[in-house]
């Protein structure tokens, strides 16, 4: 089962994780290894998770603002938000999804990114407020190369249609 390390320890893998400086979000959106993709935007596993089975949605084209968003963009990462949402649902199976988009090009807010892009957090609890939930305060999950593995496998499957109705609960240990 996935662990969780402390905000510190998230943000000093994160920047090893970009020595060059480079923007994370471009070089995510820019990989090959997308949940899905679109021509405009891609569904990518969260690296650095609020809970398990975190997703984001990120642009192709690097903008810090929904005025640079086409049309085509924002249509294909919204496309995107509600498939990500409707795979979390059924593979995590949360009291419920907060989707939002929390990157901003202004310096002074922490622990975001100049990248414009989507959060989708699957929420354990009915009452968990966003503010308890998009924060690494409580702690960023990590998890080992298999636990990756049988996320992104689960997720893919959900997203290709071949689920059945009994995809496996990544939380249970079965």
């Amino acid at each position: 089962m996935p662990s969780t390390i402390s905000k510190e320890e998230a943000m000093r893998r994160l920047a090893a994780a970009q020595p060059d400086g480079t923007c994370v979000m471009c070089r995510l959106s820019a990989g090959n290894r997308p949940l899905r993709a679109e021509p405009e935007a891609t569904l990518e596993l969260n690296g650095f998770p609020l809970r398990w089975g975190h997703l984001l949605v990120v642009t192709r084209r690097h903008v810090t603002t929904f005025s640079e968003l086409t049309d085509d963009e924002n249509e294909q990462a919204s496309r995107l938000v509600l498939a990500g949402a409707r795979a979390v649902e059924r593979v995590v199976r949360p009291a419920r999804v907060f989707t939002a988009s929390l990157g901003t090009a202004r310096g002074d807010v922490p622990m975001s990114s100049a990248h414009l892009h989507w959060h989708i957090v699957p929420v354990e609890h009915p009452g968990e407020r966003p503010s308890d939930v998009l924060t690494w305060s409580n702690g960023v999950v990590a998890a080992t190369a298999d636990e990756w593995r049988s996320l992104r496998r689960t997720i893919t499957t959900v997203l290709s249609g071949d689920a059945q109705d009994d995809v496996r609960d990544v939380h249970s240990d079965a």
